[in-house]
C-alpha cells in the first residue's frame, strides 16, 4: 500500500487536472462541455478515494487491531524461529 504523503500529493494532483479541465470546458460546445465536466467529476472523486486511503494510514488503532497486529507477529516469530524462542532441549 502507498504511503499516506504520497497519496496526499497524488490527489492534490488530480485535483488540479479537474480544475483546469473545468476551465478549459467554458469555451466549449455542450458535448465536449459535458464531457470534461465529468472528467473533472471523475478525477475528484478518485482524489477523494486517495484522500480516504490516506486518512485511514493516519487514524490510531483501536486497541483490538492492535492486539490482533501483536498476536500476528507473536505467530509470525514463532514460525521463523525468531530470536525470542528458548533453544530447544535435547
Amino acid at each position: 500500500m502507498e504511503k499516506a504523503p504520497y497519496l496526499l500529493e497524488k490527489a492534490a494532483l488530480l485535483r488540479d487536472k479537474a480544475s483546469r479541465a473545468l476551465r478549459l470546458a467554458t469555451g466549449l460546445q455542450e458535448a465536449d462541455k459535458a464531457r470534461l465536466t465529468q472528467f473533472a467529476g471523475e478525477l475528484r472523486d478518485e482524489a477523494a478515494e486517495l484522500e480516504r486511503q490516506a486518512a485511514a494510514q493516519t487514524q490510531p488503532r483501536s486497541a483490538e487491531q492492535s492486539r490482533d497486529a501483536t498476536k500476528d507477529e507473536h505467530k509470525s516469530k514463532k514460525g521463523r524461529g525468531g530470536s525470542n524462542d528458548p533453544e530447544p532441549q535435547t
